[in-house]
């Protein structure tokens, strides 16, 4: 729901970021958070822009979404949402007044066979980890977030979370 782009003049005055998004871990029927994709509706979210990191700054740029927002990650000026019913969004947050749309990685069957639904987001230099419940981990290269390419996906573990540690992915599913 919320992304803070980084102000050099906020970390020198010690401002803190405003409070995290309200969201859900749990309450969904495969593990994840609630959405209304298994029950057939849709769901929807948002993403708020802030002025900067400071703790009391002004929302600057809004865009609805037509899916439920799991996690956002920002490469360069390029937000990346990860929606529940969609995929991966990507916006170009240059002008934080109006932000629009780029591209999008659609969790369909052209992905993956079991494509999941995508939960978490994770940067490790130019590779993006997507945890996706019931669609395992999928890895995205983001050299170029204007033209980011799917360097692996198709695993059918949940995954709610994972995280690269040294030269191992750990993941944190349901079951294990």
């Amino acid at each position: 729901k919320t992304y803070c782009p980084p102000a050099a003049e906020d970390a020198a005055l010690g401002e803190t970021m405003p409070p995290p998004p309200e969201f859900s871990h749990t309450g969904g029927g495969n593990g994840g958070p609630r959405t209304s994709e298994l029950s057939g509706g849709r769901g929807y979210g948002r993403l708020v822009i802030f002025a900067s990191a400071a703790g009391e700054a002004e929302p600057v740029g809004t865009v609805t979404l037509p899916f439920s927002a799991t996690d956002v990650l920002v490469a360069d000026d390029v937000a990346i949402v990860s929606g529940a019913e969609e995929g991966l969004v990507f916006f170009d947050v240059t002008d934080v007044a109006t932000p629009t749309e780029i591209t999008r990685i659609r969790f369909d069957q052209d992905l993956a066979n079991v494509p999941g639904n995508p939960e978490r987001l994770r940067r490790v230099g130019d590779m993006l980890v997507v945890a996706s419940n019931r669609g395992g981990v999928v890895l995205v290269d983001i050299a170029n977030p204007r033209a980011p390419e799917v360097v692996s996906a198709g695993n059918q573990e949940r995954a709610l979370d994972a995280v690269l540690v040294g030269d191992r992915l750990v993941l944190a599913g349901l079951d294990k």
